[in-house]
C-alpha cells in the first residue's frame, strides 16, 4: 500500500487491457457489418439512400465508442470514410480518408477513397493528385491507374488520361468493359488514341 492506495497487480492490468482490445475489435466488427449490409445489394435490389445512411450512422456510432483507438486509429478513420462515402457525404468522407492516409501513408485504400470523394465533391484536380500518389505507391494497381485516367480526363489532362487508361487495361483487361459507359471519358472518347487503346483491349 502506497499513500493509502492499492496498486493493481500485473494480471489485473493485463485483463483490463485485454478487455479493452476485445471491445475495440467487437465495435469495429459491428461497424464493418453495418457497412457490408449497406453495400450488399446492387441494381434493382439496392437499398435506398436513407436506409444506407441509417446503416452508415450505426457504423459511425459504433466507431465513436472507441475512445482509445491506439494503433487502430487509421483503420477506424478509414471505416468512417467508408460510412460517409456510402451516405454520399463526400466532404466528410474526404476528411476522414485523408486523416487515415496521413496516419498510414502506405494505405492504398484510403487514397482510393479520398480520390473517390474528392471527385464527387467537385475537387477534380485534387482527386487527380491523390491518384498520382496512389500509382506511385502501388504501380501494379489497375484500379489506381484507371481512376487516375478518369480524373485526368475530367481535368482535361488528355495525355495523362490516355497513358494511365492504357496501363490500367494492360494490368487488368476487365476494365475494358467499363469504357463504353464511363462518362468520365467523354472528353477523350473521340480521340484516335482512345479508339486505338479501346480496340486493342476489347478484342
Amino acid at each position: 500500500m502506497i499513500h493509502g492506495e492499492l496498486l493493481q497487480s500485473t494480471p489485473e492490468i493485463f485483463a483490463m487491457a485485454t478487455l479493452a482490445q476485445t471491445k475495440r475489435k467487437r465495435l469495429i466488427h459491428s461497424a464493418e457489418g453495418y457497412l457490408e449490409m449497406a453495400e450488399l445489394f446492387e441494381g434493382p435490389l439496392e437499398l435506398s439512400l436513407n436506409r444506407r445512411r441509417s446503416l452508415a450512422s450505426l457504423a459511425i456510432e459504433a466507431l465513436n465508442q472507441i475512445k482509445n483507438p491506439g494503433s487502430l486509429e487509421s483503420d477506424i478513420l478509414h471505416l468512417k470514410g467508408q460510412a460517409h462515402r456510402i451516405s454520399k457525404r463526400w466532404s466528410q468522407g474526404a476528411r476522414a480518408f485523408e486523416k487515415a492516409w496521413q496516419i498510414d501513408p502506405e494505405n492504398l485504400h484510403s487514397l482510393l477513397g479520398l480520390g473517390w470523394c474528392c471527385k464527387r465533391s467537385g475537387q477534380i484536380s485534387k482527386a487527380k493528385e491523390f491518384m498520382i500518389k496512389a500509382v506511385e505507391l502501388e504501380p501494379e494497381s489497375a484500379i489506381a491507374h484507371y481512376n487516375l485516367a478518369c480524373y485526368s480526363a475530367l481535368d482535361l489532362d488528355t495525355e495523362l488520361a490516355l497513358k494511365h487508361l492504357e496501363i490500367a487495361l494492360s494490368l487488368h483487361n476487365d476494365f475494358a468493359k467499363r469504357i463504353d459507359s464511363e462518362r468520365d471519358f467523354d472528353s477523350i472518347r473521340n480521340l484516335p488514341r482512345f479508339a486505338e487503346i479501346s480496340q486493342v483491349h476489347t478484342h
